[in-house]
């Protein structure tokens, strides 16, 4: 049921939030902009795991709102990255998401989420365990993922 009002609420956010004005035209623009005008974009690090549901799941949370207008990006290391993998039990806690249905939305929004490579190995992960929609980090990636102003949320 949690899931279910998470896609509503979102569906719901981005109509507001765009409007007539905000549709996506055909060739790609969303029409309330010049096709050259970068859009902000929103840098969410996240660093914990099951040990601190709710430093997890509210920057999640951010994702979500902030991904209505703005390019998000999500990049997981240290802890973090034991929730990106097969088979990963889900992160759970009283007022919010679980982390999955979190996932499923941000994916489904056009997010990138990305894995800290080393972190993933150090904890004892291979890249071809990560669950679907989630990559690698890269620093070409990461840098050139957003165009205009970056804003920075570190969890």
């Amino acid at each position: 049921m949690k899931q279910l009002r998470l896609f509503v609420v979102a569906g719901i956010l981005g109509f507001a939030c765009t409007g007539i004005a905000g549709q996506v035209k055909p060739d790609g623009n969303r029409g309330d902009t010049e096709a050259t005008e970068p859009k902000e974009g929103v840098f969410i690090h996240v660093t914990e795991s099951y040990n601190n549901p709710r430093q997890v799941l509210m920057p999640m949370k951010m994702a979500v709102l902030m991904a209505v207008d703005k390019d998000v990006v999500v990049y997981m290391d240290l802890k973090s990255v034991e929730l990106l993998v097969k088979g990963a039990r889900d992160l759970s806690y009283p007022d919010f998401e679980s982390f999955q249905a979190y996932m499923k939305v941000l994916t489904g929004m056009g997010v990138k989420i990305y894995a800290c490579p080393i972190c993933l190995k150090i904890s004892g992960y291979a890249p071809a365990d990560l669950m679907d929609g989630v990559k690698l980090a890269r620093k070409e990636e990461l840098i050139g993922s957003t165009k205009g102003r970056v804003i920075s949320m570190d969890y």
